[in-house]
């Protein structure tokens, strides 16, 4: 009875109704060589590698070009008085030694990596791409299986319920037929859920969101044509984008040795200096009462014109009275030298030039200033190092 009962199923299956219960495709459904086109363009990690080529580019340019001329410029300023320097310095290195050279030929060598790197990603990418498309396509061909199986199925249960109705079938095979359709429906379920997961692990490859949907047509049987195993080695050997990369890493390495090399060799840089430098100082004296005090500058001279027509004058009445006043209030032991001058200059003993000053009395007609003194010195020449 067992047996005439699967016979049945057979024959129901074969010349029965088609009842599809199969997953309808998604909308956004694409061919797997259009998945790829589109992985080749939108993938982030692919367009990531491409901009690192731009900034290849880019290093190469500047690789091609002279070290930048150094301006360097610093001032000081005293917080306290007028004391100040600045000063503003050129230098401009030479790039001796074959420096250049060395620079441009690792820069072009770390862009064809780069490129290498990117055409193996590509192939790397296309692959699994097709992969996914392919593990795609057959789960939803085992959906479709299974979704007619328990059409099949369920059309022969409800045959068979028809025959246990009229006794002409036990009940077992009633209830084992429907054993094996909850079986199916189980089945089914497992394989919709595997279908997702690989859609959803294909749409981060092609650059989609995980919620967009997305569907994969076309077949597995597409034909495939490999070529022998002399012509497969000669073409990967030519061909294959990482075994390219290799080779040009070990050039890089070689460029990247030279350049060491080079830029252990002498070089030289061109340099120009220009400092200027402000001091100032105190020139003192002492007074008619020993104190300590500062000497102003004299007045500006009188013009030729004034001089010719005053000729020699006697010593003023201003010296003579601070030389008496010298002799009268200061004691033997303390005096010091005094010429009796003019009130238009500062007493003698007293050195403009160094800020130094002996023992003197100023007049009543001084008045204290400060004495300043400024420098500037221009400095050029080459530095080697």
């Amino acid at each position: 009875m067992i047996l005439t009962v699967l016979t049945i199923v057979a024959v129901v299956g074969s010349f029965g109704p088609s009842v599809s219960w199969a997953q309808e495709p998604a909308r956004n459904s694409v061919t797997a060589d259009g998945l790829v086109a589109r992985a080749l363009t939108a993938n982030p990690e692919l367009r990531a590698a491409r901009a690192a080529i731009e900034a290849a580019k880019g290093r190469l340019r500047q690789a091609g070009l002279r070290p930048n001329p150094m301006l360097d410029l610093s001032g000081t300023q005293n917080a306290t008085g007028t004391d100040n320097m600045q000063m503003i310095g050129l230098s401009w290195p030479l790039d001796l030694g074959g420096r250049k050279d060395a620079r441009v030929a690792v820069a072009a060598r770390e862009l064809a990596v780069k490129q290498a790197e990117v055409a193996d990603r590509e192939r790397r990418l296309a692959a699994e791409v097709r992969v996914k498309a392919g593990a795609v396509l057959g789960a939803a061909r085992d959906v479709r299986v299974t979704d007619d199986l328990l059409a099949a199925n369920r059309q022969t249960e409800a045959l068979i319920h028809q025959r246990v109705t009229h006794g002409a079938t036990p009940a077992l095979d009633e209830q084992l037929l429907r054993v094996e359709v909850t079986r199916l429906e189980a089945q089914r379920a497992g394989q919709i859920g595997r279908l997702e997961s690989l859609r959803l692990q294909l749409m981060p490859l092609v650059g989609l969101a995980a919620p967009a949907p997305l569907g994969v047509t076309g077949d597995l049987e597409g034909p495939l044509t490999l070529p022998e195993a002399a012509t497969a080695i000669d073409i990967a050997l030519q061909q294959r984008p990482d075994l390219r990369m290799g080779e040009l890493e070990e050039r890089l390495a070689a460029a990247r040795v030279e350049k060491e090399r080079a830029d252990g060799r002498v070089d030289a840089s061109l340099f120009g200096q220009y400092q200027r430098q402000e001091t100032g100082f105190d020139v003192k004296g002492f007074d008619s009462a020993g104190r300590l005090r500062p000497i102003m500058d004299p007045p500006p001279p009188p013009s030729w014109r004034a001089r010719e027509s005053a000729g020699r004058r006697p010593i003023s009445s201003c010296g003579r009275r601070s030389a008496r006043r010298m002799r009268s209030t200061t004691p033997p032991s303390a005096r010091g030298t005094f010429t009796p001058r003019r009130c238009s200059t500062p007493p003698a003993g007293i050195s403009a030039s160094s800020g130094r000053a002996t023992r003197s009395v100023a007049g009543p007609c001084s008045t204290s200033s400060p004495r300043s003194a400024g420098s500037s010195s221009w400095s050029w020449g080459t530095r080697r190092c």
